[in-house]
């Protein structure tokens, strides 16, 4: 039989693989998950669709290849400013593939 004394003293690891400070924010990759804190309410951090190919240097090679739509549904995923003006910045004029209407 265990005691309890030896099961209230075990103890967890939890490792983390990458942390990053903003501002008033951070976050955290660690082996129980995705951690983002922030100071701010109306930070709203939405994973819609989200899985660990979407990069931002898959964004790019796909922007590359000529994939324009799919390279901007992907930037949107992600929800990086400047990597959506980046794609929509490059993005012919004369594709008419995609279509933006604001």
């Amino acid at each position: 039989m265990v005691s309890s004394l030896y099961l209230n003293n075990c103890v967890l690891d939890i490792i983390v693989g990458f942390l990053l400070f903003t501002g008033r924010a951070w976050a955290a990759t660690t082996t129980e998950g995705l951690l983002v804190y922030s100071l701010d309410s109306n930070l709203v951090f939405d994973p819609f669709d989200l899985d660990m190919d979407i990069t931002p240097s898959n964004v790019k090679s796909t922007l590359a290849r000529g994939e324009y739509s799919t390279a901007l549904m992907l930037s949107f995923r992600l929800n990086e400013q400047n990597l959506i003006q980046e794609v929509l910045e490059n993005i012919p004029v004369s594709d008419g593939r995609c279509s933006l209407v604001l």
